[in-house]
């Protein structure tokens, strides 16, 4: 159904394992989420969904762009990947570490009400964050040097793992957020040991010196500075509604919004994630040698997911209380109407996520800064009129025309690229 043209059976077992991958962080992300509705309250689950909220801020600055510059330079590096690897994780390691005494040291001073929630937890959420750090690193360089195995069994064991926490938490001892970090936490920990482990062969820890951490951090920073800008307005606009939802509602409104929020989003997300796990890398390979291809590739894709997303979106439409009941829990189901409007907004968005790939292979990030502007200025500011005159109708009005924008303004830069390549050709 999607556009392949590749010739070797090692080609289809790669993606396979990528489609295994995606699937379980699919079916895993449903039962964590059904065990989350049932034994937290809603409100409870508002906590969670700013703290994960704060953590994905604290993950994109800077080091969510540094995984892009790490996934674009990792080519390069074949002949030398023992230094490029440790030098990697070392500067990672170093950059976190100062962030998170900024971090602590703002906690201290800066009191506001709005995240008063987050200071109760914070060495929970400091310590999950930087261990997702370190393991989205690894598992980024897993990935682009196509150690499909390594990223799958890692996927598999942490949906488990999370599964199993939650279960053994209700039945033994205290099931509250705090509990779940911990738990979550010492799962990442052992991960990315197990990751190290079986990668002891290039990892050298006598290679790191200080010119190579120079070097890196000044070639990391220039690929990621229109990224760095891209991220924070991309952030904005994934997570400005939970957080104006928080200043003009409650806790269980945030609960209400981020469950059914994430149900919506979690097929379009993960179907995306399938796509370009599997093709970015391939596209990094073929930037020098077959634009064609890639071209071709993301036509066919694009209007494959289309008609996947129409399916999905007339599928929530008719039944979207028995999917709340079967997904979540009864206490969801008054507001299930939503899910419907956040899939379909979800859908434009990720489309317009897949036509992005082709501006990272071509490396002209800075197109994407004004379509991520855009769209967050219009979630911010007309969020916060819309949610405040006409309430949650007013909220999910703005963010269809935010994402509705986002993927427009995408679509007219990848076109201007293509014309480009076609004028050089």
């Amino acid at each position: 159904m999607f556009y392949f043209k590749e010739n070797t059976m090692n080609i289809s077992k790669e993606f396979l394992i990528v489609v295994i991958g995606q699937i379980v962080v699919l079916i895993g992300g449903f039962i964590f989420i059904k065990l989350l509705s049932i034994h937290l309250s809603v409100s409870e689950y508002g906590i969670y969904s700013l703290l994960i909220s704060a953590s994905t801020f604290f993950l994109l600055l800077p080091f969510s762009s540094f995984d892009q510059a790490v996934a674009r330079d990792l080519n390069n590096h074949k002949n030398n990947l023992s230094r490029y690897y440790s030098n990697s994780i070392c500067l990672y390691i170093i950059i976190s570490i100062i962030q998170m005494i900024i971090i602590l040291i703002l906690f201290e001073i800066i009191k506001i009400d709005l995240f008063k929630e987050i200071y109760k937890l914070k060495w929970e959420l400091l310590v999950f964050t930087f261990f997702t750090i370190i393991r989205n690193l690894l598992l980024t360089i897993e990935n682009f040097r196509r150690n499909r195995n390594i990223v799958t069994m890692s996927k598999l064991y942490e949906n488990i793992f999370k599964i199993l926490t939650v279960i053994l938490l209700y039945k033994y001892f205290n099931i509250d957020i705090k509990n779940i970090l911990i738990s979550i936490n010492c799962f990442l920990g052992i991960n990315i040991l197990y990751i190290l482990f079986i990668n002891n062969s290039i990892l050298k820890t006598n290679l790191i010196r200080f010119k190579n951490l120079y070097i890196l951090n000044k070639k990391f920073i220039f690929f990621s500075t229109p990224l760095l800008i891209w991220t924070v307005f991309s952030w904005t606009t994934l997570n400005a509604p939970v957080w104006l939802i928080k200043n003009f509602y409650d806790l269980e409104w945030v609960g209400y919004f981020n469950m059914l929020n994430n149900i919506a989003t979690i097929f379009p997300t993960q179907l995306i994630g399938i796509l370009s796990a599997y093709f970015s890398p391939i596209y990094y390979q073929k930037e020098l040698i077959n634009n064609e291809y890639i071209i071709k590739s993301t036509n066919k894709n694009i209007k494959n997911l289309f008609i996947l997303f129409t399916i999905g979106g007339f599928i929530l439409f008719m039944f979207h209380d028995k999917i709340i009941i079967l997904l979540t829990s009864e206490k969801y189901l008054e507001h299930s109407w939503l899910i419907v409007y956040l899939f379909i907004i979800s859908a434009i968005t990720n489309i317009g996520a897949f036509l992005s790939i082709e501006i990272f292979v071509y490396k002209k990030m800075k197109k994407l800064i004004l379509p991520n502007i855009f769209t967050a200025l219009i979630t911010v500011f007309c969020g916060y009129y819309a949610l405040n005159i006409f309430a949650i109708n007013g909220l999910i009005f703005t963010m269809f025309l935010s994402s509705l924008v986002y993927t427009i303004t995408v679509y007219v830069n990848v076109k201007k690229l293509r014309k480009g390549y076609e004028c050089q050709n």
